[in-house]
């Protein structure tokens, strides 16, 4: 891997990965713009653990206050997404070849993100809770199943849990902050799943430099985009991501098509 290439891919999962347009989608594609034929387990390691990084110290002050019944909502909206990983874990790296699945998904993403819009414009006078977390299990379980559903590549899992969150009554702050805490647990999740993988491999390499450069982009860029997304939020300014997300989506599905 050359190091702009790397430096590129870093960029792509430092923004993508907080901004609701779908990280694993862009990588998806990327990977096919660049035409990679090794195995990225053991780079996509350690990108994703410079986006957790990220997430930490953002929300390190939420983080701190964090009791336990906030913990226990966490821990239940994590559940779905740990099983349909483990179920669907073959059927994911099938999808991840497909550009133009990542299409159509980057279209329905464009969908939950104007719907999400419609739902910050109505709430936009709403004062801020105090509180982290959803206000019952129930709530919390359901934007889990969001962000399950954000497994697949093309779904954004950011635009997923936030939408989940709006709808389910949480302000517009806390369903930003949980839906970033809820992150946290999935990373570490899927980076333990991808770890086991890297393992399993028969060979394993890792170049250091090209890695490590990715690592700091994807962390400055991630801080970045949290700060952006956090801003429009607030603002109500969510319909940028949808005529993105649809514009990159028939794009995607029309290259697709042609190249059959």
């Amino acid at each position: 891997m050359q190091i702009i290439e790397a430096v590129v891919l870093g960029l792509v999962q430092g923004s993508t990965e907080f901004l609701p347009v779908s990280s694993s989608g862009h990588l998806v594609l990327m990977q096919h713009l660049f035409g990679f034929s090794e195995s990225m387990l053991v780079f996509d390691v350690f990108l994703h653990l410079a986006t957790l990084l990220a997430v930490i110290v953002f929300f390190w002050q939420d983080i701190l206050k964090l009791n336990r019944r906030d913990i226990k909502m966490l821990a239940i909206g994590t559940l779905p997404a740990i099983g349909v990983g483990l179920l669907l874990t073959n059927l994911m790296a099938e999808l991840f070849q497909l550009p133009i699945l990542v299409g159509c998904a980057l279209l329905g993403t464009g969908v939950i993100n104007l719907r999400s819009h419609q739902q910050l414009k109505a709430n936009i006078n709403r004062q801020p809770s105090i509180t982290n977390s959803p206000t019952n299990n129930m709530i919390a379980f359901k934007i889990g199943l969001w962000q399950a559903a954000a497994i697949l590549p093309g779904i954004s899992r950011s635009g997923s849990t936030v939408y989940a969150g709006l709808k389910m009554g949480l302000d517009r702050q806390a369903a930003f902050r949980f839906s970033f805490l809820l992150s946290i647990p999935a990373i570490i999740a899927a980076n333990v799943h991808q770890s086991w993988q890297t393992y399993q491999s028969a060979t394993i390499s890792v170049q250091w430099l090209p890695t490590m450069l990715a690592m700091a982009v994807a962390f400055i860029t991630g801080l970045l985009c949290l700060r952006l997304l956090q801003y429009l939020i607030q603002a109500a300014k969510f319909k940028i991501f949808s005529w993105y997300c649809f514009a990159l989506g028939g794009l995607v599905i029309a290259i697709s098509m042609v190249s059959w």
